[in-house]
């Protein structure tokens, strides 16, 4: 057993060695994406389109499920307030749970996290892999893991269930001067029935032709709402006494008991997902018609605006935050910056905590906090999304990462992680 435990032990070594130079390998929320239907958007198959061929977010594992679309928007019964944004969406938070019952989200989000096949049967691989991101090589070599081996890595992939998010984006195109235009008649209308001195009409009716002129070009916009699933260790005890089937008990079971465990996994009401909250963000085209083609102009706004609620999201709640970690590190500090810039809404200026990943034997992760350093306003990285990328952005001498001031000496001996403050 003994020899067994120091085998486990070199192999998780190992394993750490390997992820250690590859920094980009760390302990991350994982997210489902979805896009809520609506056969009336304007421009809907570019934008639809878009959605389905856009990059996965780099700082989330990937928890895709199949469904990826839900058509809950349903009949519209006043249509006098179409082209202001968000109109469409309101009660839709109940549809979205109604939604989420009917398909058995949450149940199949937990089902992937076990590799559930038809049968029933499961197995923790995936915990296993991305539990071992947790874990720094000098943690894995602690006493106590000798004993435990796999184990308390295992266990401390358990606790990644809880940090599984869905996100689902609703999508609006709107013309600007198209719903500009009828509340400009109507402010009018309403100031010219006031009854104030000519003067000051006159000034009100400058003011509301001012609004008005600026409502130019096009807006898509996205409309984000944020879930996650719910986990602790009562429902991982339930989920354990009345669901599991794995290679430890599959054989064990009776014919009843098996189909009694298959019936307690796929019940609606088994697993849930909670509603974390929602944000919105826009991308302007000032114009169509231009050098480029309508549909290359929409995708660039679709995808930024979906880059722009990402960010309103973290900064709105912390419990979906992103760490990131160093890309280069050297000259005792001087040179430190991270593959994070103009797409997460880097400006200058932001500050940032230093984390260090602490494994504990009894499984789980804290973060310590090392320091704090500021986003360097003169060299951040323009990562934002291009369908053509302009040249001068991949030349020898651009910017490729984004640089932080008041990193310290000594922490490129260190597996270190950025995460941004409030």
């Amino acid at each position: 057993m003994r020899k067994l435990n120091v085998f486990l032990t070199l192999l998780i070594v190992a394993s750490l060695s390997a992820l250690a130079q590859d920094n980009t390998k760390y302990s991350r929320s994982s997210l489902h994406v979805m896009m809520i239907e609506d056969p009336a958007m304007e421009k809907g198959e570019i934008i639809t389109n878009t959605f389905r061929s856009m990059d996965f977010p780099e700082k989330y594992d990937n928890h895709l499920l199949k469904e990826r679309y839900a058509n809950i928007i349903g009949e519209l019964s006043d249509m006098t307030k179409a082209g202001i944004p968000g109109f469409k969406l309101k009660g839709i938070e109940g549809k979205i749970d109604a939604y989420f019952k009917e398909k058995r989200i949450a149940n199949q989000l937990v089902g992937k996290w076990f590799n559930r096949d038809a049968s029933g049967v499961m197995n923790i691989d995936l915990i296993k892999k991305r539990g071992l991101y947790n874990a720094t090589e000098d943690d894995a070599s602690d006493a106590a893991m000798l004993q435990k081996g796999f184990a308390a890595l295992e266990r401390s992939g358990l606790e990644l269930i809880g940090n599984t998010f869905v996100v689902l984006e609703y999508f609006e195109f709107i013309d600007n001067e198209k719903w500009a235009k009828p509340v400009y008649e109507a402010s009018k209308a309403a100031i010219n029935k006031q009854d104030i001195p000519d003067l000051a009409k006159k000034l009100a009716l400058k003011a509301a032709e001012a609004v008005y002129n600026k409502a130019e070009g096009y807006n898509v916009w996205t409309h984000a709402y944020l879930y996650q699933l719910e986990w602790n260790d009562s429902i991982q005890q339930i989920f354990k006494n009345r669901c599991w089937i794995g290679d430890n008990n599959k054989d064990k079971l009776s014919e009843e008991e098996r189909k009694q465990r298959i019936q307690a996994f796929e019940n609606p009401d088994m697993f849930n997902l909670k509603f974390v909250g929602k944000a919105k963000a826009f991308t302007l085209i000032s114009q169509l018609n231009t050098k480029r083609s309508d549909s290359e102009v929409i995708q660039e706004a679709t995808v930024r605006s979906v880059n722009k609620v990402y960010v309103n999201l973290q900064r709105k709640y912390d419990v979906f935050k992103t760490k990131t970690p160093f890309y280069e590190f050297a000259k005792k500090g001087k040179v430190c910056n991270a593959k994070i810039g103009m797409k997460e809404g880097l400006t200058g200026g932001e500050k940032f905590d230093v984390l260090v990943p602490k494994y504990s034997s009894k499984g789980g992760t804290k973060y310590a906090k090392k320091g704090t350093v500021k986003v360097d306003k003169k060299a951040i990285w323009d990562n934002r999304y291009y369908v053509t990328r302009p040249p001068e952005l991949d030349e020898k001498d651009a910017i490729q990462a984004t640089n932080f001031k008041g990193c310290k000496k000594g922490w490129d001996e260190l597996i270190l992680l950025l995460r941004q403050q409030k």
